[in-house]
């Protein structure tokens, strides 16, 4: 039953009144005569709503009653009056009243007040609990919004700032057709850019037809998330605030403010959409541990539906949540928490995040929901684990490397003391099919043949076939290509070449540029090319370097690494420091031969930089290089020119203990520092 004080100077209309709200079933606590009396009965009995008189007798009137009521207690009122003058009116809409209600009563007039002032301020404190609860979830969301206007100027001064932030110079300018797109359309419109910051992702969506909402996600790792949301409030706020209890037409003004709040409550599901594009996975649990709410990413990463997770309860491990009874326990004891989990697909497959968890608190400071947001770095960490395990395989394989060169240097002494040509016939037989096979010198000598002997004479003039003719100069592009190569070696060999003095971090620089230069190859074969972290002692050594000459040697390991791994395996690159000498490291999982060999034989780890060397006798157009056994020549040649030296050996990888030992094949650079 509804409990109302009624506060009213006027005996006689306090008593019809209270017998009209007893009729109709109200709860009258009390009915007093002044402000001072209103304010102390509440504390003995605290009513649902309070009719208060405008006019009252004594030091404080029915309006500074009213206001003091409401800001101490949040009660709501409703003023009663016979009439009053423009400047009290004035002052009483601005206190905002739930309602008025002008003497003399009648029953139909007065429940009607109650009912719409009663259904007003439910309406009114369910909302604005749903926008604290809605501005608690997007501030956990690791993303930065603004609004701009359809000339893509910003709506508040608020967002003006986040847009020369996110947006300067001529960004803002290049956003411009996606700001368009989105307003001429209904899709969200994604617009990715590069600053000095990083690398973002801005999602435009369109809010009004005038106003865009825009998402804007640091995608290069780092992640300070803000999300600005003042503007939606205030706008609120104010509809709020413009709100009157005009007596007439009750019925308007009920249909005006339900309308109002389906209008709200487009806009809060709005925000949830915005959470659910959101490219960070987004879990909303309840403080029982139930889940409550996961987003689409989450979905996607984990293999989950929605269906399937939601209701579960995190408590029970293991779960597709959170799988660990550790980090559940670090979680209650702290309001927010930071760190990396791991958790399992559907399909089995293992997958790590990095997560942020908040905790949304109600009025009394409890905990209503706990969000979980989380980014996948399921690649960054097997790339730092391969890392890792390929550093250990290195060390281990480092004595390994010392017998190897002994045996190594026993063999050559024995080849150099027999009798016989340096073009002996295995070795001939090596250039002969470079030259035939991997330079085309064959196909086109062949070429040339058929053009003689196809040529028809013609007023003294040989015409010749133009298929046969345009092959024939596709074979002289090749030969003329190994030729600048050869010309290359024989420079190299000929000539001292320039070195300079760089430190480790500008050598470190010039060999991820390599990379980044050779990524387009490995898309071929879904390749993953991985450098580690420069060690924090190597990064002020010095060493004497050719920029050019050691990039182009650097791009052709890389090359030559991709051409003959297995498809979907990693190329690791590792730079590090054994022995006093700064090693480079590139190593990858090679096919099988045709024979069934894995990797290098023992017996030519060394002759592979010999010219004309090959193990396989397939041309690689896709790479854009030929092959004729020159390559690893041209690094060799490159590498000894720097002072340094260059080792070809099998590592065996004894990592995983479900599989056989992993061969895999690592070129290593060994260069010395220089001495200060």
């Amino acid at each position: 039953m509804t409990k109302i004080l009624v506060v009213e100077d006027d005996k006689p209309s306090g008593l019809i009144l209270r017998k009209l709200l007893d009729k109709s079933g109200y709860n009258v606590t009390d009915v007093v005569e002044s402000g001072e009396e209103a304010i102390g009965t509440i504390l003995k009995n605290k009513p649902d709503i309070i009719l208060m008189d405008i006019t009252l007798a004594g030091e404080i009137d029915g309006i500074e009653t009213a206001e003091r009521i409401y800001q101490t207690h949040n009660i709501p009122f409703i003023y009663i009056t016979a009439g009053t003058d423009s400047t009290t009116f004035e002052r009483a809409k601005k206190s905002l009243p739930l309602n008025y209600i002008v003497k003399p009563f009648n029953s139909k007039t007065l429940n009607s007040a109650i009912e719409i002032a009663l259904f007003k301020f439910d309406m009114e404190t369910r909302l604005k609990q749903s926008e604290i609860n809605q501005k608690k979830i997007l501030e956990s969301i690791p993303d930065k919004i603004f609004e701009i206007k359809a000339d893509g100027s910003p709506c508040s001064p608020d967002d003006g700032k986040l847009l020369n932030e996110l947006w300067p110079g001529d960004i803002k300018k290049n956003a411009e057709p996606f700001i368009k797109k989105a307003i001429n359309g209904d899709s969200i419109e994604i617009f990715e850019y590069q600053n000095n910051s990083g690398y973002f992702e801005s999602r435009i969506i369109k809010m009004r037809p005038d106003i865009l909402l825009v998402i804007t996600r640091d995608i290069s790792g780092k992640k300070q998330n803000e999300v600005n949301l003042s503007t939606q409030i205030n706008e609120m706020e104010d509809a709020i605030k413009e709100r009157t209890g005009e007596l007439q037409k009750l019925n308007r003004t009920l249909i005006a403010e339900i309308d109002k709040r389906n209008l709200a409550e487009e806009e809060i599901k709005l925000f949830i959409d915005v959470v659910e594009q959101s490219a960070n996975c987004i879990i909303i649990v309840e403080k029982n541990g139930t889940v409550k709410y996961t987003n689409r990413a989450f979905s996607e990463l984990s293999g989950y539906s929605k269906d399937e997770v939601t209701g579960i309860n995190i408590n029970d491990i293991p779960n597709p949540i959170l799988p660990e009874e550790d980090i559940q326990k670090q979680i209650r004891g702290v309001d927010f928490w930071k760190g990396e989990t791991y958790n399992l697909k559907k399909t089995g497959e293992i997958y790590y995040l990095k997560a942020s968890v908040s905790k949304i608190k109600n009025d009394q400071g409890k905990t209503k929901y706990i969000v979980i947001s989380a980014e996948d770095i399921t690649d960054s960490k097997k790339d730092e684990m391969a890392l890792e395990k390929m550093s250990s395989i290195v060390q281990n394989s480092a004595s390994d490397s010392i017998d190897k060169d002994m045996a190594w240097q026993t063999w050559k002494e024995k080849m150099l003391s027999r009798n016989i040509s340096r073009t002996d016939r295995s070795i001939f037989s090596n250039i002969n099919n470079s030259f035939t096979q991997g330079a085309g010198f064959g196909t086109l000598i062949t070429f040339m043949e058929m053009m003689a002997k196809s040529a028809k004479e013609k007023d003294g003039t040989r015409i010749v076939d133009g298929t046969l003719f345009n092959e024939a100069m596709k074979n002289v592009k090749i030969a003329q290509d190994a030729f600048k190569i050869f010309a290359g070696i024989d420079w190299i060999i000929s000539n001292n070449i320039d070195l300079e003095d760089k430190s480790v971090r500008e050598l470190y620089s010039l060999i991820k540029g390599t990379i980044s230069k050779n990524n387009k190859f490995a898309e071929f074969n879904k390749h993953r090319i991985v450098i580690n972290d420069l060690p924090k002692g190597l990064k002020s050594k010095k060493i004497k370097i050719n920029p050019q000459y050691f990039a182009e040697a650097m791009s052709e390991l890389v090359i030559n690494a991709l051409k003959f791994s297995r498809p979907a395996t990693n190329i690791i690159v590792m730079v590090y420091s054994q022995n006093n000498t700064l090693r480079i490291s590139v190593i990858n999982e090679p096919q099988k031969s045709t024979d069934g060999t894995i990797g290098i034989p023992e017996e030519y780890e060394k002759v592979i930089f010999e010219p004309f060397y090959r193990i396989s006798k397939l041309v690689y157009e896709r790479y854009n290089t030929l092959d004729f056994g020159i390559g690893l020549t041209f690094v060799e040649k490159i590498i000894t020119r720097h002072g340094g030296e260059i080792f070809a050996e099998n590592i065996i990888d004894y990592s995983d203990v479900t599989k056989d030992p992993q061969v895999k094949v690592n070129l290593m650079i060994s260069l010395p520092y220089t001495r200060d």
